[in-house]
């Protein structure tokens, strides 16, 4: 039984190229099968190519351990004009999770990080050394 060519899936498709190139030299393609049970997410490829666009990418699970936050204080972050000043990374949604950009996230840490070690520094200087400490009678 032949049907017309819009008529056929693209899962059936594939099988005909397949069983094609069985009888020719190529190797066969690998076959998936199409989502089949309720709740499958049939564009998870579609996602995880927009994913590799915007380049490598880190989930906000592991933003939130390496900088011993909340998901709260994300959330806040995520709307606060100074910390985007800071260059927080925008979210990015994919999957139903939170994800940022690797780079972003990684020049963010590096500015927190020479921003506490100046503040300290300032800090250091403000205090009196031993000598001054100390009332000579």
């Amino acid at each position: 039984m032949h049907f017309p060519k819009d008529q056929v899936s693209p899962y059936e498709k594939r099988l005909r190229t397949s069983s094609e190139a069985a009888v020719s030299s190529q190797p066969p393609q690998a076959l998936t099968a199409p989502p089949s049970r309720h709740g499958d997410r049939g564009n998870a490829d579609r996602e995880a190519s927009e994913a590799a666009e915007f380049g490598k990418l880190i989930s906000d699970t592991k933003v939130r351990r390496e900088l011993s936050i909340s998901r709260m204080t994300i959330h806040r972050w995520d709307r606060d004009p100074r910390m985007t000043a800071l260059g927080w990374p925008v979210r990015q949604h994919f999957n139903g999770r939170n994800y940022r950009d690797a780079e972003q996230y990684e020049q963010f840490r590096a500015r927190l990080v020479r921003e506490a070690i100046a503040r300290r520094a300032a800090l250091l200087k403000q205090q009196p050394t031993e000598k001054e400490n100390v009332v000579t009678a």
